[in-house]
């Protein structure tokens, strides 16, 4: 039996980062959750941070947390955790690649290695009035990632910069930086592409789309094809099988239910168009799993 922890108690355990070590992002962005009794199980080869706009009992592994919105949390690499919601909510998502010592180096490149300086944070914690800095930059990061066409892409790399400036300014609890504010065509055009993200399973219409954000439809799909390089349906697409991978390689979820969620309901239509997009087919996704 587990027993429930606030996400503030002192005995939270801690993730350390390495201090000037750069964050290889592979997922980012804001994303819908549904989960109940902890039935799915999230892992996998990354480490998961979270920022909740939702209440839920969270565990990870043999810990439980209740959660409220605009809690952050940490799954490091080789954790499980699940969820129980009472209700279907959102929350932002960030996923990085593990910092490796490299193999086959001198013993002294290895002792520089071990006394690095690191960051620490709880898995868990509560921002408190620092959520809204930190929920901009996530925001901000999410843009970033979104606009990198590759893997050596600048912005690929300054979405890692942003995010270990985020890890720096919470292990430090500084005070609140001095962000400059986007453009209102790009504040609108962010929160097209926020509302995309958020409900993969709406099948918004460019005048829809265009009137929730307040841009004209010629406008904003110029502005963000500009801002994405892709269209608002391929942008949608992105996401919806960005989404699936998660899904498909980091829990137990069935690949039926991984359609559904992420808008695409009818599975010979979501295997078609997976292994057209991916390369791949939806069940080579899935991690191999040790035990039960």
């Amino acid at each position: 039996m587990n027993s429930l922890h606030s996400s503030s108690a002192s005995e939270v355990p801690r993730w350390s980062w390495p201090l000037r070590a750069l964050p290889r992002l592979t997922v980012a962005g804001r994303f819908p959750l549904a989960d109940r009794d902890f039935i799915h199980r999230y892992s996998g080869p990354t480490v998961a941070l979270h920022l909740y706009d939702y209440a839920a009992r969270f565990r990870l592994d043999e810990r439980e947390y209740a959660l409220l919105p605009g809690d952050f949390t940490v799954t490091p690499l080789g954790s499980q955790s699940s969820y129980h919601l009472e209700a279907p909510g959102h929350h932002w998502c960030i996923h990085l690649f593990p910092e490796k010592v490299p193999e086959n180096v001198s013993g002294k490149i290895l002792k520089k290695a071990a006394s690095a300086p690191v960051i620490h944070l709880p898995v868990v914690q509560r921002l408190g009035p620092h959520e809204a800095y930190v929920r901009e930059r996530l925001a901000r990061i999410a843009v970033l990632f979104d606009r990198a066409r590759d893997d050596d892409h600048p912005l690929l790399v300054a979405a890692g910069a942003a995010l270990q400036e985020v890890l720096c300014w919470l292990a430090a609890s500084g005070s609140e930086p001095i962000t400059a504010a986007a453009g209102r065509s790009d504040q609108a055009v962010d929160h097209a592409a926020q509302l995309l993200r958020e409900d993969l399973a709406r099948e918004w219409t460019v005048p829809a789309l265009a009137a929730a954000v307040g841009l004209s439809r010629n406008y904003l799909a110029a502005r963000f094809h500009q801002r994405f390089t892709m269209t608002l349906g391929r942008y949608r697409l992105v996401q919806r099988l960005q989404q699936a991978r998660i899904l498909l390689g980091g829990s137990d979820v069935p690949v039926g239910e991984v359609a559904r969620r992420v808008g695409i309901p009818d599975p010979h239509h979501f295997n078609k168009l997976f292994r057209k997009q991916v390369g791949i087919a939806p069940s080579a996704c899935r991690t191999p799993r040790v035990g039960t």
